[in-house]
């Protein structure tokens, strides 16, 4: 009823050409979930108007509600069907129910069996992709619509996962009690059971890139931050419930799936996918919480590690999360009598069962997930540059400043000046520090690359190592104001995966103009002669201790590590030390003397 009353509400400012007011309303439409009421706004209001930004906007904007009100059409049969008074509102709602209606499943007259959730989930996950294609068309997009791109991006990946999830049920009868899974149909429903679990690790990672986005963007609203704080609540429990199978070892298929998350990355693991959620729902849940350590400790998974959040990033009960955390509630008590099943029975027909079972739990956490309204958060209408940074990097070696270069075998040494960007004059908080974080690899930049420096502000979010910098970072920051090993910090560098992977933080303190000056030094002696890229990322803290990321502006810097030294170079080395402490001996008075102790 509300859609049908916002439909002809629309309809009547649309005829008196209040073009202006009707814009308002379609924003209020989608902030409050009324999907079907804004298409019909947007849809007249792209006509009207003769700015090439403006059109491309309301593309944009008209893609991304037709794939909303797709899946709001997902479940509108159950609320009957809706009809309006004017012929343009009727006109609308026939063309509706003729093109969309057949996309799920249902014919015109609304006789169906069961919507087509996939196929549903395919054309809003096209449609989300042109929204953001929409914005790339317009040559200010690149850093004015940084926000939208991404929320869209984000809200496309996380359906992509959905679909992949629905492809893989489809493929596995386990709706169908009376079908005994013989040898080559076990072998199926384990391959496919596979690709579920790894699309939990892709859902679990899509709830750390939605902390991402809520701390890259200063100044957000707090209805908005709640908002993107209840979908990666979300992400973390369709994660969870997505790798169900990890926490039964009794399933014949755990060993396979427990191999194939190490092999992922260490950051796939079962316990952090668990205690993702369980960070989440501390403060909103405990029962819930006791239930999910009680999954880890039932399926022997260690709870050495916990989902650490900024203080700003901390969810309170609100309505933005009550029914994510009834879902959480739902599939949490499934998956303990999962385990609890399993526990009872050691025969192989028994156990298929149980997997049929977390299955058709999996798919009904989904289901009910749909039905939930998704509301847009206010400040994706807000177009503005987002705050981030500029890296500016010399060569600490006085020497050589034309580029940045180290010898094949030597530590590289930086000189840094962080300089804050996009700064907005009202800004509500005083930022007391800056902290940034390099990542460099063994992987030379020419290798099918190209060399020239690339902003990387349009790509923020297809950039593979942002979500996990800014969760090294992050424990970085934590671990420097807790002080942790009796007031020393962690180490300003580190290597990891063998020499694969060298990391270094560090420090600014900003000035008034928001500038930081600082150093590095990174351990680049294993890498080959070759050039090289360092990806970076930073962060700021607030006076009030709150976290955020601070995108990168500029270009990623690029260092050469040269060819070894020469016996030439060295001799004049060594010949030049040997002047030197020849001059210490004989021409300083007094003489200069170093005596060991033995």
């Amino acid at each position: 009823m509300h859609e049908l009353c916002g439909l002809e509400f629309a309809h009547r400012m649309l005829i008196q050409r209040d073009s202006w007011p009707a814009y308002k309303a379609g924003i209020y439409a989608i902030c409050h979930g009324a999907w079907i009421s804004a298409d019909f706004m947007f849809v007249q209001l792209i006509m009207k108007v003769q700015s090439d930004t403006c059109c491309c906007w309301l593309k944009s904007l008209s893609q991304w509600v037709y794939a909303e009100r797709i899946i709001q059409l997902l479940i509108l049969p159950k609320q009957g069907p809706i009809s309006g008074n004017c012929l343009e509102i009727k006109e609308f709602l026939i063309t509706l129910s003729r093109d969309d209606l057949c996309e799920i499943g249902q014919d015109v007259a609304g006789n169906t069996n069961e919507p087509d959730y996939s196929q549903a989930l395919v054309v809003a996950h096209q449609r989300l992709c042109l929204a953001g294609n929409a914005l790339e068309t317009n040559f200010t997009s690149v850093k004015t619509f940084c926000f939208q791109r991404w929320f869209l991006a984000l809200r496309a990946k996380v359906l992509g996962a959905l679909v992949e999830i629905f492809k893989a049920l489809s493929a596995i009868p386990y709706k169908q009690d009376n079908i005994q899974f013989g040898e080559n149909m076990m072998v199926e429903s384990h391959k496919f059971l596979k690709q579920i679990t790894q699309t939990s690790f892709q859902l679990k990672r899509l709830s750390l890139e939605f902390d991402l986005i809520a701390t890259s963007f200063i100044g957000m609203d707090c209805k908005s931050s709640k908002i993107i704080k209840a979908l990666a609540l979300s992400c973390s429990l369709l994660a969870v419930s997505a790798g169900f199978a990890l926490y039964i070892p009794s399933l014949p298929v755990f060993e396979t799936l427990t191999t194939c998350s190490l092999e992922i990355s260490q950051n796939c693991s079962p316990t952090i996918v668990i205690q993702n959620l369980v960070g989440r729902l501390w403060n909103l849940d405990r029962e819930i919480c006791t239930n999910l350590c009680m999954i880890l400790e039932t399926s022997g998974w260690s709870q050495n590690c916990f989902h650490l959040q900024s203080r700003n990033q901390i969810l309170n009960n609100g309505c933005e999360v009550k029914d994510v955390v009834d879902i959480c509630r739902y599939a949490v008590c499934g998956i303990v009598c999962l385990q609890n099943e399993a526990n009872k029975v050691h025969n192989e027909d028994n156990l298929s069962q149980i997997t049929k079972n977390g299955l058709q739990l999996l798919s009904k956490v989904i289901l009910k997930w749909i039905r939930i309204p998704f509301r847009a958060p206010k400040y994706f209408f807000r177009v503005r540059p987002c705050v981030g940074s500029e890296l500016f990097v010399s060569n600490a070696n006085t020497r050589n400043q034309d580029r940045i270069s180290v010898l094949e075998g030597f530590h590289l040494s930086l000189h840094l000046c962080l300089q804050l960007k996009n700064k907005p004059p009202d800004l509500p908080i005083r930022l007391t520090m800056f902290y940034c974080i390099f990542y460099c690899v063994p992987k030379p930049a020419s290798d099918g690359q190209n060399t020239e420096q690339m902003p990387s502000t349009s790509l923020a979010w297809e950039n593979t190592d942002l979500v996990e910098m800014n969760e090294r970072l992050f424990r970085y920051v934590t671990e420097c104001s807790k002080k942790t090993n009796y007031g020393k910090r962690s180490r300003d560098n580190d290597i990891d995966n063998n020499g694969k992977l060298v990391t270094a933080f560090a420090d600014f303190e900003p000035n008034e103009r928001g500038q930081g000056f600082s150093n590095c030094l990174l351990d680049v002696s294993k890498f080959p002669v070759g050039t090289y890229r360092i990806k970076w990322h930073s962060c700021c803290i607030d006076s009030q201790g709150s976290y955020w990321s601070l995108l990168p502006l500029n270009a990623e810097p690029i260092f050469t590590d040269g060819q070894s030294l020469g016996w030439t170079m060295r001799t004049k080395i060594a010949t030049t030390l040997a002047q030197g402490i020849a001059f210490l001996h004989d021409k300083v008075k007094p003489h200069v003397h170093r005596y060991s102790c033995q």
